[in-house]
């Protein structure tokens, strides 16, 4: 409960995605999938609300309470617009480089823009937020390589395609998606 709570208080200085985490643990308590499938995920879920939780401290350290506002209205106002790229889109990666939030709008970047940019999104997520993180624990690093490489793979690059995806499940051997599903498996299923 302690922890929820110091989620909440920094939700109060550092915007939705601490709220994300508090939410996140309280679903988690109310029940859910059944009993097995928590059980698998408790471990991990709490790995991922603790880097969630350090690096809202993070953003917190570096951009300040006001700053961390600012940068969750531009967040929230790229993720309505529903563009590819936009102004809110620019300030954050001008104005605020190395918060997480930047890191999820840049990789809804990729996905909004369905692989017409030949994956500059994706490949500006790795390189430059990798260890940016969704609410949920999905991780962006990882995200980018999963969407890249399928990316490549459309594109006939299958051995360009295999080599993200290796490097992947050796980065990121845990890494979700939104829906909680192991990365690692859907790979491996996809063989």
């Amino acid at each position: 409960m302690r922890s929820a709570i110091a989620a909440v208080v920094v939700a109060g200085m550092c915007g939705a995605l601490a709220t994300e985490v508090a939410e996140e643990r309280r679903g988690a308590t109310e029940g859910g999938a059944g009993a097995a499938a928590e059980e698998r995920t408790d471990a991990w879920r709490d790995a991922m609300r603790a880097k969630t939780f350090a690096r809202t401290q993070a953003d917190l350290a570096l951009y300040g309470r006001d700053g961390c506002r600012e940068i969750e209205m531009a967040y929230r106002a790229y993720s309505k617009s529903g563009d590819v790229d936009n102004e809110h889109l620019q300030k954050l990666l001008e104005k605020f480089p190395k918060a997480n939030r930047t890191g999820c709008a840049v990789m809804y970047a990729g996905q909004r823009s369905q692989g017409k940019d030949g994956g500059k999104w994706f490949r500006l997520a790795i390189e430059k937020f990798g260890d940016c993180m969704y609410g949920d624990g999905a991780q962006v690093g990882a995200y980018a390589r999963f969407y890249l490489a399928a990316l490549l793979e459309r594109e006939g690059r299958k051995s360009e395609a295999d080599a993200i995806r290796a490097e992947l499940l050796k980065l990121y051997p845990d890494a979700r998606t939104h829906r909680g599903r192991k990365m690692a498996d859907l790979i491996n299923s996809a063989k």
